[in-house]
């Protein structure tokens, strides 16, 4: 069975995609002739300078919603591309072509042409945004797609290759959704891998990794691969769907088969400086401490980076084995600077806490990375003052500018199944209301959030400052 497995943008074109990797190396070690395309990032190669934008975050949405796609996205980025892609894809001579999904819009646009040159083509997506809640329902309006993975591929798609040659159909099969005319049926759920370390090292074979940068503009080489610790989340963020997408669970892989991995990847590909990929670098940290220990232990040279969440646990000497193992960076989920919205949220520490975990790392010399949520609906506009009063008081641990995220409320998330009943919240996914919090009151207290970053930052790329609809607002008036 020949299976090209497709990773689409609009994502990193910092390291290679990890997920096709990994699927790569399991179907290849179960007998499938097996290829790896990031589409993403060749893409990303082709383009003219001035095009390259539309990989910057402030153009996320014009990938993911129809209208906007149409306007710029395909007309100037896609359509002059997308017969390259399909000729390549197809001189693979798939039986099966898995799309790892970021955009759908742009997945339904190349399993439209692809179906159009091989109508016999089984079309399979994957990844989280395939979910009804985020982008699945607009996915399953396609009629050029045959299969939706739900959770962890690599069983799946093996299943998959294994009915599909012997039938030349799947009619049923478990860990998916399955077209069955107009519409799909739901196969019921397949379950997690308890063991990430029973599934073989992912696959970069296939990727020119000099083609991977840390810039936009091309002149800062990754030489970096992705690399995960774990698989899933322990955090009991009451806003996050994907710790319902991996069913509340993190499984950790050992240290020594990761610090295995590493070796293999500095012998292999001459590579030293990763990417940790996981939901949670510190979800385990016992198996965290001694990956630690081995790579100090054994000399390895290396650098990483990774998500963390702030964990009390973590002292000063535990921030010192990180960086002399390496670690240079870790990006933190802060989400709010309120005790009163922590709480609300799910998360086990204080603003107080916050403020240690933050001193220990600058004393560490491991930079920050930070991410704050904007309207939770536990969030007056009184609680938000003391996030950005915390924001300038932040500036004395970090040169690196936080980052907002507005608060969306997606079914099934602990957040949601609080609000559903109540008649002071009006649904919506991203513009929904909650009392006085509004998404016209967010927006507000984006271009506030904005303001104080360029005032102590120094820049700030989420927001276009020409298009503010409140430029007048002054944050000085409130800290």
């Amino acid at each position: 069975m020949r299976i090209a497995l497709v990773s689409v943008p609009v994502w990193t074109i910092g390291t290679p995609p990890l997920n096709i990797s990994y699927l790569k190396a399991y179907l290849k070690e179960s007998g499938c002739q097996t290829k790896c395309f990031d589409v993403n990032t060749e893409l990303y190669h082709r383009l003219k300078p001035e095009q390259r934008i539309y990989w910057q975050t402030q153009h996320y949405n014009d990938w993911q919603w129809e209208d906007e796609y149409k306007k710029a996205v395909f007309p100037k980025i896609v359509e002059p591309n997308i017969d390259f892609f399909v000729d390549k894809l197809l001189a693979f001579k798939p039986k099966i072509v898995g799309i790892s999904v970021y955009s759908p819009c742009f997945t339904k646009t190349l399993a439209k042409k692809l179906k159009e040159k091989n109508p016999e083509l089984l079309i399979v997506l994957g990844g989280q945004v395939c979910i009804d809640q985020m982008q699945g329902l607009q996915l399953k309006k396609s009629r050029d797609i045959d299969i939706i993975v739900r959770g962890e591929g690599e069983h799946t798609l093996k299943r998959i290759a294994d009915v599909f040659g012997k039938k030349g159909k799947v009619e049923d099969c478990k860990g998916c959704l399955v077209r069955k005319g107009k519409s799909f049926v739901d196969c019921g759920e397949d379950e997690r891998i308890k063991d990430p370390d029973s599934i073989p090292y992912p696959d970069f074979d296939d990727y020119n990794l000099e083609l991977y940068y840390d810039d936009y503009e091309l002149t800062r080489a990754a030489k970096a691969l992705p690399i995960i610790l774990s698989r899933g989340c322990n955090n009991p963020c009451d806003f996050c769907l994907q710790r319902k997408v991996w069913k509340d669970k993190l499984f950790a892989r050992k240290a020594k088969s990761v610090f295995y991995e590493l070796v293999r990847n500095k012998e292999k590909y001459g590579i030293t400086k990763f990417v940790f990929a996981d939901l949670l670098l510190n979800g385990n940290l016992l198996e965290l401490e001694r990956l630690c220990d081995l790579i100090i232990e054994n000399n390895f040279p290396c650098s990483w980076w990774g998500s963390a969440k702030i964990d009390k646990r973590m002292d000063l000497n535990f921030f010192k084995k990180l960086r002399k193992a390496g670690c240079h960076q870790l990006d933190l989920g802060i989400e709010s600077a309120s005790d009163h919205v922590l709480k609300a949220m799910g998360k086990t520490y204080t603003s107080e806490d916050i403020r240690e975990f933050l001193k220990n790392m600058k004393k560490a010399d491991i930079a920050i990375g930070s991410n704050f949520i904007l309207g939770h609906p536990s969030e007056s506009r009184e609680e938000f003052m003391k996030t950005l009063k915390f924001i300038k008081e932040m500036r004395k641990f970090t040169t690196k500018k936080p980052w907002p995220t507005y608060c969306a409320i997606f079914r099934g998330t602990g957040l949601y199944n609080k609000l559903k009943n109540n008649k002071d919240f009006k649904y919506d996914a991203v513009s929904w209301a909650y009392k006085d919090n509004t998404f016209e009151e967010r927006e507000k207290r984006a271009e506030m959030f904005r303001l104080l970053c360029l005032e102590h930052y120094k820049e700030f790329e989420m927001f276009d400052v020409k298009k503010s609809k409140f430029p007048m607002i002054k944050w000085k008036e409130f800290i």
